[in-house]
């Protein structure tokens, strides 16, 4: 057996690609590929990026339920992004997670329903009788966008700057090669840099004018009676950013791609509108917009028989587990009205995501907004998917589809 080099929490090459999905076609649809390994190879270990693989349900979670072992404190871009929750252990964790949680409650996810709704009309507002829409550009990139730059306090004219800054730090090599991982570490820079000068400047009106924006809640809130330093509002907001805007676009593509690829639910939903909510939940388990989680094993440990050394990568892959078929009956195949779903799109434990809620609502809202306006819709003619280049999200670049009305 091969000697495994111990991972060092700053050792780029935890965050190569993942040589099985280096090819667009394998990004389009990693599926066969994570069932493949599901069943032959439940726990890995890859060589190239220092690091464990888990495929399987009952395993990942059980990886996700002990943040003791499994810690989140890895090495990101930079060491403001550190102070992110996503890279942070209890205590500060859970002190952190109080305190945004404050800002995402279910009364504020309600509360934003009409301007949702409002953003999803002006989207569509355009549409003939007939003609072409792009999903992503037009729909699915633009609206969560909005959403989460308006809850933050980012000027209406900066929202596509925003998008920008997002989709660069989302992003994963395009090789896993030295030079490939320092490129795109030195864009994730950039992009981390120049969003922290934009946001302090922002900052500093907030500090002369508050709003009522997310923004101003970070700046004016306490822990322990300390303000938050500058750095972790930065990291706060890149953290909202990432989480509010790629993984609610994905859904929302993913969700138009499963009408399409199965058209009797586009029946179904218009004779039974009440079935979008589990639709959305089949759409998360079935396409899971976050394709896996990192940890980091705290302590040398064991998972199913393996020795995970303290310090080494544990990849938690969500597509995978969300159709693992010891927990989802037919998890190949689409069920809109899938009951129970226990799906984990949004991981599980401390780290659940905080704006599922939100998302959840935006896709509900412009996809029932889309069936209800739409009779028809196919890809568009020699449509030929360009997938997003990273194993943090599973989307594409755009989606050209033909409508009718």
């Amino acid at each position: 057996m091969t000697t495994q080099p111990q991972a060092s929490l700053f050792n780029p090459k935890m965050f190569a690609p993942v040589k099985e999905l280096l090819t667009p076609s394998a990004l389009v649809n990693p599926f066969p590929w994570l069932k493949t390994m599901r069943e032959t190879t439940p726990v890995r270990y890859d060589e190239d990026r220092y690091s464990w693989d888990v495929f399987g349900y009952d395993l990942g979670l059980q990886i996700l339920q002990d943040a003791e072992t499994f810690s989140s404190r890895r090495m990101p871009m930079s060491a403001r992004i550190s102070q992110s929750m996503v890279f942070l252990d209890p205590p500060r964790h859970t002190q952190l997670r109080n305190l945004v949680n404050k800002a995402f409650t279910p009364r504020m996810v309600t509360d934003f329903m009409p301007r949702i709704t409002a953003i999803t009309n002006e989207l569509l507002s355009n549409l003939g009788t007939s003609g072409e829409l792009d999903i992503v550009n037009d729909i699915a990139v633009p609206l969560p966008v909005r959403v989460i730059a308006e809850i933050i306090g980012i000027p209406e004219g900066d929202h596509m700057k925003f998008k920008g800054w997002s989709d660069t730090l989302a992003l994963t090599a395009d090789a896993s090669t030295p030079e490939a991982i320092q490129a795109m570490q030195e864009a994730k820079r950039i992009a981390d840099s120049e969003f922290n000068v934009y946001l302090l400047s922002l900052m500093e009106k907030r500090r002369q004018e508050p709003q009522q924006d997310m923004l101003t809640l970070l700046l004016e809130a306490e822990i322990d009676g300390e303000r938050l330093t500058d750095d972790e509002v930065v990291a706060f907001c890149i953290l909202l950013l990432i989480a509010g805007n790629e993984t609610t676009t994905n859904l929302i593509t993913h969700g138009v791609r499963a009408l399409i690829d199965h058209p009797e639910v586009l029946v179904q939903l218009r004779e039974r509108p009440e079935l979008i909510t589990p639709f959305i939940e089949e759409v998360l388990r079935y396409y899971s917009p976050v394709p896996k989680v990192d940890r980091i094993a705290a302590v040398d440990t064991e998972i199913a028989g393996h020795q995970i050394k303290a310090g080494q990568g544990v990849s938690v892959w969500l597509g995978s587990m969300n159709r693992d078929e010891s927990k989802f009956v037919d998890g190949e195949r689409f069920v809109v009205d899938r009951d129970p779903n226990p799906h984990l799109a949004f991981g599980f434990g401390i780290h659940f995501c905080l704006g599922a809620p939100l998302a959840r609502l935006e896709a509900q809202i412009a996809l029932s907004t889309l069936i209800n306006r739409v009779t028809q819709m196919e890809y568009a003619p020699d449509l030929k998917l360009e997938p997003i280049f990273s194993t943090l999200v599973y989307g594409f670049k755009k989606l050209p589809i033909r409508y009718q009305v």
